[in-house]
């Protein structure tokens, strides 16, 4: 009962849907209307390379079975027959099958329907929007892998499972510290395990996130782990300190090992620091480096000691003041100058030597008491670190017997106290002394020349010397005459000319300084063979040179100096080490350097050498000459103007106050 209810009320409502056609004006149904079924849109989606089945729907106001017909084939794919609907009679079935993956992946066909065979509808579209067969990733597995040490590793498993459709296949790029497979394959449907490793570069939490299929979140990879160090290096920046007894500059450095197993660990170090090259520290345990510079190496000390071991390298940072100024006294080494026996008012020098052993500047001051006088009384005498002088003492006494007095001499924090001491005499009348017969030689072949008596102590010049027979020439001897003896020579009293080898010489020494020995030169290192001025101020100027083709392992600058060599009397010129300057970032191809704590409106001449790993020097460069600028003054006019001012602003606070223009409680 219930089932022929449902069929009526289905034809009432189909005959309620019919669309008639209405006659013109009455708007009453014609038996000669005929109804026109409406076909439907429909629209379909489909997976490239796939078939798909799509419902033709049709709205035909009648139980009869509806009739279908294709009117516009699709593009990028292929249609089979129309088949009736197997349940409703308005409807039809088509199956659409796509031409792959290089067709497009969007289509649409037409159809039209009709009934009984009764006019066909109006077309209707079917809308066909397909996509890729793609992969669909999910991580099944993901590994943890925790604290690791520095240099050490880790490994842990990564499952990957294939959902979809296609295969996958990716080109695997992985962040500093993990390590993995290259490229990834999945087939559909297959599930693949591969191999990660965590291998930390530095301390701390180390995480890497990756979507090994973007756009799909259950392909996101997350991994995790944590670096840590094996070994402890600190401090990370150290400072050498003075040892005012030893002269030593000095550091530790602690190390702490970490693991479970000993540990051998290799340091590398700057050519003038002392440290061990290599150690080895037991497990779980510390072990303290010194690190020091020799008391002969006095100039300030900017470094970088780089600690290294199983692939783990940590750098520290190393610096030291220069050594502080320190006065030695080289001669006399027993601290007492004897001049020994000195004839009464007769001026007598003798000579100290005094050496700055720091690397600072070193201001002397020489303090001498009568009769002794110091030839730097009342100065103040500058010697630059490792820098000798030769200081002369005089002793001019009216007093006889022995004169005994001290010499203080006081640079820096030190002194040093010199006894001097000599015995005077009286001053005694010249003595006669007999002069030797002098032999004179005449030539044989000239007979008829006249005899010359030859005169003491007068020698005559001679013509070019011939073959002489020496028992031929005679001997004139020569009575002895009474002569004065001849004062010493002091030693501040000029000296004859030089010669032209010796001026040249002289020149070259005043010019070039005195050359370093072979045996410090690396001939393989290239030369420096110009030195471009790239900016200067008050203070420092900034040099630049292009680098070599053999690049030395560091540089050294040097800058002259005059000194005066008190034995020849020749001004020499010394080259000294520069310690303030550093590199600064410019072109690739050249080195920028820049020289500090330098005195304003001062010219300094200086050259470049290359330094091997072995201290070894290269060839210097051509000499350059740099003039730092004077810094900025007031000018004196404004200063004077200034002076004015205030001279008149007085003048005329004075004229207001006696005209009475201010009272004053």
């Amino acid at each position: 009962m219930g089932g022929m209810l449902l069929v009526l009320t289905a034809l009432t409502s189909g005959m309620a849907l019919a669309d008639v056609k209405l006659r013109a004006g009455d708007g009453k149904r014609s038996k000669d209307d005929v109804f026109i079924p409406e076909a439907r849109d429909v629209s379909a989606s489909f997976v490239a390379g796939s078939t798909v089945d799509i419902e033709l729907v049709g709205t035909v106001g009648t139980l009869k079975q509806a009739d279908f017909v294709v009117r516009q084939l699709p593009e990028h794919g292929t249609l089979t027959n129309l088949r009736p609907h197997p349940r409703e009679s308005n409807k039809s079935l088509i199956t659409y099958t796509h031409a792959g993956e290089q067709a497009g992946l969007f289509d649409k066909f037409t159809y039209s329907v009709r009934v009984d065979g009764g006019p066909f509808s109006a077309p209707a579209t079917v809308s066909l929007r397909g996509q890729r067969m793609e992969p669909i990733l999910s991580i099944v597995k993901m590994p943890s892998f925790g604290r690791v040490f520095l240099g050490g590793e880790a490994t842990g498993t990564v499952s990957v499972r294939n959902m979809g459709r296609a295969p996958y296949r990716m080109n695997m790029v992985w962040s500093e510290g993990w390590a993995g497979p290259a490229t990834l394959e999945v087939n559909p449907g297959d599930t693949v395990d591969f191999q990660m490793t965590f291998k930390p570069v530095r301390p701390g939490e180390v995480r890497h996130e990756i979507e090994l299929q973007p756009g799909v979140k259950t392909s996101k990879l997350t991994l995790f782990g944590e670096g840590v160090r094996a070994l402890t290096v600190s401090p990370g920046y150290l400072t050498l300190d003075y040892n005012r007894t030893t002269g030593v500059r000095s550091g530790i450095l602690t190390l702490v090992n970490g693991r479970s197993d000993p540990m051998k660990v290799t340091l590398k170090f700057p050519i003038r620091l002392l440290a061990p090259a290599s150690l080895e520290i037991p497990p779980q345990q510390k072990a303290e480096v010194l690190l020091q510079l020799p008391a002969t190496d006095v100039p300030q000390f900017l470094g970088e000691v780089v600690v290294e071991s199983d692939g783990v390298s940590e750098k520290v940072a190393v610096q030291s003041r220069p050594k502080p100024a320190e006065l030695k006294l080289v001669s006399p080494e027993k601290g007492t100058l004897d001049f020994g026996q000195v004839t009464q008012r007769k001026a007598t020098s003798r000579d100290i030597i005094l050496a700055n052993t720091g690397g600072e500047l070193l201001v002397v001051e020489v303090q001498a008491r009568n009769p002794y006088v110091s030839e730097f009384s009342g100065q103040a005498l500058r010697l630059e670190p490792g820098q000798q002088r030769s200081v002369k003492v005089f002793l001019k006494s009216e007093s006889l017997g022995n004169v005994i007095s001290d010499l203080r001499i006081i640079g820096g924090a030190s002194e040093s106290v010199v006894t001097l001491k000599s015995y005077v005499r009286e001053v005694t009348a010249p003595e006669a002394t007999p002069v030797p017969p002098v032999v004179a030689a005449l030539p044989a072949a000239s007979s008829a020349s006249p005899a010359v008596t030859p005169t003491a102590g007068i020698s005559t010049p001679s013509a070019a010397p011939a073959a002489v027979d020496s028992a031929a020439v005679p001997t004139l001897p020569v009575a002895p005459a009474p002569v004065k003896r001849s004062a010493p020579v002091p030693s501040d009293a000029p000296r004859a000319p030089l010669n032209n080898v010796q001026n040249a010489l002289a020149a070259y020494l005043a010019t070039e300084g005195l050359p370093m020995p072979s045996s410090f030169i690396n001939p393989h290192l290239d030369r420096v063979n110009n030195v471009e001025l790239v900016d200067r101020e008050t203070s420092n100027f900034t040099i630049a040179w292009k680098k070599p083709g053999v690049a030395p392992a560091g540089w050294a600058l040097e800058t002259a100096s005059m000194a005066k060599d008190e034995r020849s009397n020749l001004f020499i010129k010394t080259w000294n080490r520069v310690n303030h300057w550093k590199t600064v970032s410019g072109d690739n191809d050249k080195v920028v350097v820049k020289v500090l704590a330098l005195r304003p409106a001062s010219q300094y001449e200086m050259r470049v050498r290359g330094v091997d790993r072995d201290g070894k020097f290269s060839e210097p460069s051509p000499i350059f000459v740099v003039t730092t600028p004077e810094p900025w003054r007031v000018p004196a006019w404004a200063w004077r103007g200034m002076l004015v001012s205030a001279l008149l602003v007085v003048i005329y606070m004075l004229w207001r106050a006696r005209r009475g223009d201010f009272e004053f409680a």
